[in-house]
């Protein structure tokens, strides 16, 4: 294997480390999240106040995916995609 191949390849194995790390601990995040989120609804339900309004909650992550979905499209996977061919031809040299 050629020194390019081999950077690229350990590229790659740093990548998927870092994005199992990220993972992790979006994971645990997400749960704590969940966790307080229930508590919330549990404590607004029986004291009758409204701390959190989650009727426009939805209405809000809705647009926001669309954002985000409209970002990746136009700028991530025309990188994405130039990335890949870097990489091919790292490979086939």
């Amino acid at each position: 294997m050629s020194d390019a191949s081999l950077t690229t390849l350990g590229v790659i194995f740093l990548v998927c480390l870092f994005f199992c790390t990220i993972n992790k601990t979006l994971s645990k995040l997400m749960g704590g999240v969940g966790f307080f989120l229930i508590i919330l609804i549990i404590f607004q339900s029986k004291t009758g106040t409204t701390i959190i309004d989650f009727s426009h909650i939805a209405e809000w992550l809705l647009s926001f995916g669309r954002r985000v979905a409209e970002w990746t499209e136009s700028n991530l996977l025309p990188s994405l995609s130039e990335l890949a061919r870097v990489i091919e031809e790292g490979f086939l040299k």
